[in-house]
């Protein structure tokens, strides 16, 4: 479990299959997670789409986790 992350920034997240097991396994179990920022220099503006509503559909761990995407 990952009971004392609070904060969570990915830089060149770039949304592969892998990264994104990664991801949903964090949101799904960081119970105190406030904050998770996402760096994706790399998509294209249809992909951040993509991400995004994928992202905000995981049932998250910590209710007031707020998603960033830069």
């Amino acid at each position: 479990m990952l009971l004392h992350l609070e904060t969570f920034v990915w830089e060149d997240y770039e949304w592969r299959e892998d990264e994104k097991e990664v991801t949903k396994y964090i949101l799904s179990n960081a119970s105190r997670l406030d904050k998770a920022t996402f760096l994706t220099k790399r998509l294209t503006s249809k992909e951040r789409v993509e991400m995004v509503e994928e992202l905000e559909t995981v049932i998250k761990a910590s209710s007031s986790c707020q998603l960033v995407f830069k």
